[in-house]
């Protein structure tokens, strides 16, 4: 793999995926070359390698990731001529399960939630509009850090706040405000010794830095608060905001329609919002308690 692996670099540059998934997959190739060294490239030691990356402990949609990344790669050097063919192809990607690995919040733990996040500070102002806009919204974390106050503006009457969205280089999405979402952000936004459009929407509190808020950050100070409520555990983690704001907008939705939420949730793949709604019928609807002994 060593003779192979000097052309990582110039694959990356010749391809026009987005920056977070060239980052991505410079990684996935890095690692997979270092691990490979001078064993020539094969399906077996394809194989190989996603047993060591499973056994690792790396899960399923992360390895998945992995050898995506290798099957581009390797196409890449056939297209160039070197190499004859592509051995990832022989090689399945692991299972992928169909149901989150996280769990929602109910409607009364994001409250009770929200309730231990105390607004006697501005860093408590700050982590309460944060947290309850992801909430209310279903923001990945990567989108909040990239968010500054200029995002907040208005489309057809409505406010909303642009995004940028996971893989994407620039803003082509949004999230409608509500009076609920967006009156926190006002409140901590008044208490801020400056308000320049361009700053960071959730920076550092008390930091001189114009960087934004990182995504380490952002769940670092998720997980305090879910810890101060008795919530986290194996399943709800930071993630699990997301999770509760899709599944609360497919419960409280009377005919909200699936695109509605797919839109919402800024999937790619209607697949993906599927998921979520095959979870909320299949507990909604269980035939387990029709069963009468």
């Amino acid at each position: 793999m060593a003779s192979l692996a000097g052309h990582i670099e110039t694959f990356i540059s010749e391809s026009d995926w987005s920056r977070e998934t060239l980052r991505v997959y410079r990684q996935a190739l890095r690692k997979f070359a270092e691990w490979a060294d001078t064993m020539p490239p094969s399906a077996s030691v394809i194989r190989i390698y996603k047993s060591y990356l499973l056994n690792k402990g790396l899960k399923p949609n992360t390895v998945s990731i992995y050898l995506t990344a290798i099957n581009q790669y390797f196409d890449y050097l056939v297209e160039k001529k070197l190499m004859p063919y592509n051995p990832a192809k022989e090689v399945r990607r692991p299972h992928v399960p169909r149901t989150h690995q996280r769990d929602p919040l109910t409607a009364e733990d994001a409250r009770m939630f929200l309730d231990n996040i105390p607004r006697t500070a501005v860093k408590g102002y700050h982590d309460y509009a944060m947290v309850n806009l992801m909430l209310r919204t279903g923001v990945r974390e990567v989108e909040v850090s990239r968010m500054i106050i200029s995002d907040i503006t208005w489309k057809e009457g409505e406010r909303i706040i642009e995004i940028q969205g996971k893989g994407r280089d620039f803003k082509d999405s949004f999230v409608v405000l509500t009076a609920e979402a967006y009156e926190p952000i006002a409140e901590y936004l008044a208490l801020r010794s400056e308000a320049d459009p361009s700053r960071p929407l959730f920076g550092a509190v008390g930091n001189r830095s114009r960087g934004n808020l990182s995504t380490r950050a952002i769940r670092s100070i998720i997980s305090q608060y879910l810890s101060i409520s008795g919530l986290k555990s194996k399943r709800v983690t930071p993630h699990s905001l997301r999770h509760t704001a899709i599944t609360l907008a497919l419960k409280g939705g009377n005919g909200l329609n699936l695109l509605s939420v797919q839109q919402m949730a800024r999937h790619v793949n209607i697949s993906s919002t599927l998921v979520y709604v095959r979870e909320y019928e299949r507990m909604k609807n269980a035939a387990e308690r029709c069963i009468k002994i």
